[in-house]
């Protein structure tokens, strides 16, 4: 299995955001679960990443409000109120 490094940014309120195709802003999903890219008009995978990556609404805006938490993957345990 090829193994590709995520590249990570930041978003305005300082949370680390993946960016690949799940934290774009043209991401399409399909009724079978694929995804498109609304741009380019084609199916991608997973963590596909192009040049026109934008990131999209909900994961620029993480962190505004408070009353959200971070689990740890795996435990559920909270580890940010």
């Amino acid at each position: 299995m090829n193994k590709t490094k995520i590249q990570t940014v930041k978003n305005p309120y300082g949370h680390q955001v993946r960016q690949w195709c799940g934290s774009c802003k043209h991401r399409l999903i399909e009724d079978d679960g694929s995804r498109i890219c609304g741009l380019m008009q084609i199916k991608v995978k997973r963590y596909f990443v192009c040049s026109h990556w934008l990131m999209n609404d909900a994961v620029r805006v993480a962190g505004l409000r408070n009353g959200g938490v971070v689990k740890l993957r795996g435990t559920k345990e909270t580890i940010i109120n």
